[in-house]
């Protein structure tokens, strides 16, 4: 099989090309020209520069695929630019569809994000059926999110076969620009002695790049599949992670009702520094929620397999000791 993969230079396009090449296929990645290509240093991989918000650039960058997955997204949660976020998570995503379906690419695994889909109502799991809701807090991930799903349903509509994964959060091996492997640095340096109420959805780069190919063997045209793992809360996540970077857990638990006071005062840097704030009073309240999804379809479907979270963080942190990036427990 010959593959063609978006956001390659990235945490999890970068892991999932090293596990399509272990297992013997093809691989084209599509990469901006100036990418920090660290991620792909010593890979046998075929390389087209290109940017999917330039649709010329893309001239070619499919030909020959059999699948293609389109993992290159904008994925800052808080305090994006929408413009760029919708440049590049909703018209880069319909301009890699136009381009798979020119060079009649059989299959398309979209990583899309379980930010597109609900929030679930507290106390219980939210699936691939549970309708969008997060309006109140204008987000633009998560609203772009939703939107680049629309565009894939416009292009299986127009023939073009594509699935549809959404990971949750993801920690491991390869996160090198901290999206939330910045949380082992934190806790390793004593800066995290208070965590929010609430929890997530946790998984591993590993699981959710193997969940990608097995979406492309087995997905249903046009489904959904939720890529999760454990439901923990944010003292349990913060727990794990100072027992494997050798630091102190948190000692305090922030109160629901202070999280609105820390948006209030994000939103008054804003308008001192003119960027979008990090958190906002809607959205900082979302800390203090579980937001807990179901990975049951995936796990039914796709043999979708989940690694303890325990291993994924033992994971991300030999990686980081071993590249600099962080201090041994040793030290």
């Amino acid at each position: 099989m010959k593959a063609g993969v978006t956001g390659a230079t990235g945490f999890l396009g970068s892991n999932l090309v090293r596990l399509l090449l272990e297992q013997g296929h093809q691989v084209r990645v599509v990469r901006r020209e100036r990418s920090n290509r660290m991620l792909l240093e010593g890979l046998d991989a075929e390389e087209h520069v290109g940017d999917i918000r330039n649709p010329d650039s893309l001239r070619g960058a499919f030909q020959g695929c059999d699948v293609v997955f389109h993992t290159a997204a904008n994925v800052a949660v808080f305090g994006a630019r929408r413009d760029r976020q919708q440049a590049t998570n909703v018209d880069g995503t319909r301009n890699v569809l136009e381009a798979c379906l020119e060079h009649g690419v059989s299959r398309v695994v979209y990583t899309s994000s379980i930010a597109a889909i609900g929030l679930p109502e507290e106390g219980r799991l939210a699936d691939e059926t549970s309708p969008y809701n997060w309006g109140p807090y204008d987000m633009s991930y998560m609203e772009t999110k939703r939107q680049a799903e629309a565009e894939v349903h416009r292009f299986v509509a127009r023939g073009l076969d594509v699935v549809i994964v959404n990971p949750a959060n993801i920690f491991g091996p390869g996160d090198i620009h901290f999206h939330l492997g910045g949380l082992l640095i934190a806790v390793q340096r004593g800066r995290v002695s208070a965590v929010p109420a609430g929890g997530f959805t946790v998984c591993h780069v590993g699981d959710v790049a193997q969940g990608h190919l097995a979406a492309a063997e087995r997905g249903r045209t046009g489904e959904r599949y939720i890529l999760g793992g454990e439901n923990l809360t944010f003292r349990e996540i913060v727990q794990t992670v100072a027992e494997v970077v050798g630091a102190r857990p948190p000692r305090f638990t922030i109160p629901n009702l202070l999280l609105p006071v820390g948006g209030l005062a994000m939103e008054g840097l804003s308008l001192l520094t003119g960027k979008p704030p990090l958190l906002t009073r809607r959205s900082a309240t979302l800390a203090g929620r579980h937001l807990y999804y179901s990975s049951a379809r995936a796990e039914s479907e796709l043999g979708y397999h989940i690694t303890p979270f325990r291993e994924s963080v033992r994971q991300a942190f030999d990686w980081y000791v071993v590249n600099g990036m962080m201090q041994s427990r040793t030290a």
